[in-house]
């Protein structure tokens, strides 16, 4: 018997992402055992758009010892869920976020000598607080440049409540494994680090392997590394680490109609069908993060494994795809936009290529509307779907 709660759910939203528990697990184990390092999962930007508390739940029992976040506030929230080990501010901290820090046991991220002045300041009390120190090897976001570390650490002498527990960087090019600039970078940050240690700094954590790191450049990993999105199953090309898909959007079919050769579909009329044709219309668009630029060689999956290509252009709030016959799909029916289903997958790289976007913001923008499920197992809402449509 499905309950009300259940059958309203599945009424309610037309666009579902299914977050797989164990996948997650399992692709934070099989990073651990393939660096051999302690690993730190970044859940900044909201778990990447999937939902810090989602993700969290997933990885709880892992007990990671660290878990980054992007600022302030997200490591309060995640406090509020209950962990307890280590939370890293990765994008550091505002003036008048610094009590927040001591609050709420955050080590935040320090890449300017104004931020001394600001911890050591605007403390609530006079205990001393750690940091990490965020160093620019070549990235040219945040960070004190490498080759200035020397001024940065003569003026942290003037700040004894302040404790340089860690130092860190970005590495710009890790996904392309041919790039220079990650090898210059590695080399850079090692020169810092034998700075730090000659000059009496003896850092515990230094870490500086994102995602594309953990995949191709093993010198990176240091003390700890900082996976993304490869805990939801992204590999980067060439790359023969194995990771599970951790994620499945679907979106529901509104329509199945029968359109005439000749006609016209989607804003600007950029595709006319050249044959009779059966299409679906599918209640996902733009809004939801289903990008409008998407290149003719997007395509969704039904339930039985058919491709259905995109047709036209994305609307906000609609899609239209091809079906190879009238019962390809039925109104109503999920069709699978991104992970995996009867042996067929299709990934971040999919779909990132199809938009001419990066991986990590195929997340990133899911829309409000998209409703964020944790399932425990491989076979996600099906069983209830099977029970409501008998």
């Amino acid at each position: 018997m499905v309950s009300v709660e259940q059958e309203r759910d599945l009424a309610t939203f037309r666009s579902v992402l299914e977050v797989w528990s164990e996948a997650v697990r399992s692709n934070y184990e099989v990073i651990a055992r393939h660096t051999g390092r302690p690993v730190m999962p970044v859940l900044k930007s909201d778990a990447y758009g999937l939902g810090l508390g989602l993700v969290y739940q997933a990885l709880r029992d892992l007990a990671p010892p660290w878990i980054g976040v992007a600022n302030p506030w997200e490591g309060v929230r995640l406090r509020r869920l209950g962990y307890r080990g280590r939370v890293l501010v990765l994008s550091g901290f505002l003036p008048e976020e610094v009590p927040l820090l001591a609050q709420w046991s955050l080590t935040p991220a320090v890449y300017d000598v104004q931020q001394l002045a600001w911890l050591g300041h605007g403390r609530m009390d006079r205990a001393s607080l750690t940091f990490h120190l965020k160093v620019d090897t070549g990235m040219g976001r945040l960070g004190v440049l490498w080759d200035r570390v020397d001024e940065f650490t003569q003026h942290l002498r003037r700040f004894p409540g302040l404790v340089l527990e860690g130092v860190f960087s970005n590495l710009a090019c890790a996904d392309r494994p041919a790039h220079p600039l990650t090898a210059q970078q590695i080399e850079r940050f090692r020169q810092v680090c034998y700075f730090l240690r000659d000059e009496g700094w003896p850092v515990a954590w230094r870490h500086l392997a994102n995602s594309a790191a953990v995949h191709h450049w093993p010198d990176a990993w240091m003390d700890i590394v900082r996976p993304g999105l490869s805990l939801y199953g992204w590999v980067p090309s060439e790359s023969r680490l194995s990771m599970t898909m951790a994620v499945r959007w679907w979106a529901r079919v509104l329509q199945v109609r029968h359109l005439p050769a000749g006609w016209t579909v989607g804003y600007g009329a950029q595709c006319r069908l050249d044959a009779d044709r059966w299409v679906a219309v599918v209640g996902v668009g733009y809004f939801d993060g289903y990008d409008r630029r998407f290149n003719p060689a997007a395509y969704m999956l039904s339930r039985r494994g058919e491709r259905l290509p995109v047709l036209g252009t994305i609307s906000m709030d609609m899609t239209v795809v091809g079906l190879g016959s009238p019962s390809s799909v039925r109104p109503g029916e999920p069709v699978l936009l991104l992970g995996e289903w009867q042996g067929q997958r299709i990934d971040f790289n999919d779909v990132a290529a199809w938009a001419q976007t990066a991986p990590h913001e195929v997340l990133s923008r899911l829309g409000p509307r998209v409703s964020r499920r944790l399932v425990r197992d491989a076979a996600g809402f099906w069983p209830l779907w099977d029970q409501l449509h008998a």
